[in-house]
């Protein structure tokens, strides 16, 4: 098991970029790319994350820095240069019209606040107006129309799942909404907020709650405004974006290597509720490793009802110090991934001991072996995987 520091929490504290070293700096820029890597596979192809969205962007944001203050150790096959993820077997690469870039984002004030005088700042104006959306949480896909009738979007979107099979898909209430054009506009639109009036004359859908606003005022009234009405929302949103809304503008900023400049996601805070543990099993998995998973009186964490979340592994267990019967503080990271955020002291409680990892494999009784972080059933596929409490 890898010893990079950036694949479990609590990350160790960031050093002073001003004062780093070079050799000090190429050795974490190797971590954070490796770790980067590493917790997208765990995102994208595993389904199983091990940190929270929000650790995972500081990681990211880290990586841009170093990368930007230390240009010597600029690589092509850096994370910050890639977008999405590794496709499946056996779908057909396309070449998309125009690149299909991700968002910086950051659910601190300050960083958003930066992001906007530095629009300011590139625009060379006073004042510039900017477009907010709502920030999906889902997926993006790219439509091109041909010649014929506009084909139907929602089958379109079909075709973004990872199935190979479409019958699996059909009647799974996808939904789309139209947000940019990314490619052959030839120039019709100079504003982004006057190109969103016009989808829905195209039959295209847009979301009721965009806005225009003028200032950073108006984008944290916004910010907060959205955030209130979370709970009455048809679907999933996890943040704001922020769009410069002139065109031309936009095109003078450029983009990053994955990101455009004109564009930030100001991200909510996850969903937060307050619960009891019932008790903490084991879950084997397919490559023998034992995650802990602690089983909860069943909570609504943001119109989910959660009652069991993941504590990745024997390290976190010791940080976190959960044990049966404590009061504890649900989050659904990145408002999908159940997990403990903390447990809550209560004066003179009484707790239960605390929990270990157990010494034999609690599926097939053989013993286990610790690689780091990690606790892991040597027996391989002779082990048969199920949950088991302790």
């Amino acid at each position: 098991m890898s010893s990079n520091p950036y694949k479990k929490t609590p990350f160790p504290d960031f050093q002073d970029i001003e004062k780093i070293s070079g050799k000090s700096a190429q050795k974490e820029i190797e971590q954070l790319r490796d770790a980067i890597e590493y917790h997208d596979h765990r995102y994208y192809i595993d389904n199983n994350p091990v940190i929270s969205d929000k650790k995972y962007d500081e990681l990211f944001k880290r990586l841009q820095e170093l990368e930007e203050h230390f240009p010597r150790f600029d690589s092509e096959l850096s994370p910050t240069r890639k977008t999405g993820a590794p496709p499946v077997d056996h779908l057909e690469k396309i070449k998309h019209a125009s690149p299909m870039l991700s968002l910086s984002s950051s659910t601190e004030e300050k960083d958003v606040s930066d992001f906007i005088n530095n629009i300011y700042k590139d625009a060379g104006k006073e004042k510039v107006e900017f477009v907010l959306e709502p920030k999906f949480d889902g997926l993006s896909v790219e439509i091109a129309y041909e010649k014929e009738a506009f084909a139907n979007p929602r089958n379109a979107a079909a075709g973004i799942v990872r199935q190979l099979d479409s019958k699996k898909v059909a009647g799974t209430g996808l939904d789309i909404y139209f947000f940019e054009i990314i490619a052959g506009d030839d120039g019709n639109f100079k504003s982004h907020w006057d190109m969103l009036q016009q989808f829905p004359e195209w039959g295209l859908k847009t979301c009721e709650l965009n806005r225009k606003a003028g200032s950073f005022n108006d984008i944290k009234k916004y910010h907060q405004e959205i955030a209130g009405k979370l709970e009455d929302l048809e679907f999933e949103i996890d943040g704001v974006v922020i769009k410069l809304d002139d065109r031309d503008l936009r095109e003078d900023m450029g983009t990053r290597q994955n990101n455009p400049r004109w564009a930030y996601v100001w991200k909510f805070e996850p969903k937060k509720e307050i619960t009891r543990v019932r008790d903490i099993i084991i879950q084997v998995g397919r490559t023998g490793i034992l995650t802990p998973v602690v089983l909860l009186e069943p909570v609504d964490v943001g119109g989910v009802t959660i009652s069991r979340a993941t504590l990745h592994n024997a390290d976190m267990v010791k940080e976190k110090d959960v044990r049966k019967g404590d009061k504890v503080k649900v989050i659904r990271a990145g408002d999908v991934i159940p997990e403990i955020a903390e447990r809550i002291k209560t004066k003179g409680e009484k707790r239960e001991k605390p929990f270990k990892m157990p010494g034999n494999c609690p599926s097939c009784g053989t013993e286990l072996v610790r690689e780091g972080a990690y606790v892991l059933c040597p027996a391989g596929l002779s082990c048969p995987l199920f949950f088991q409490v302790l």
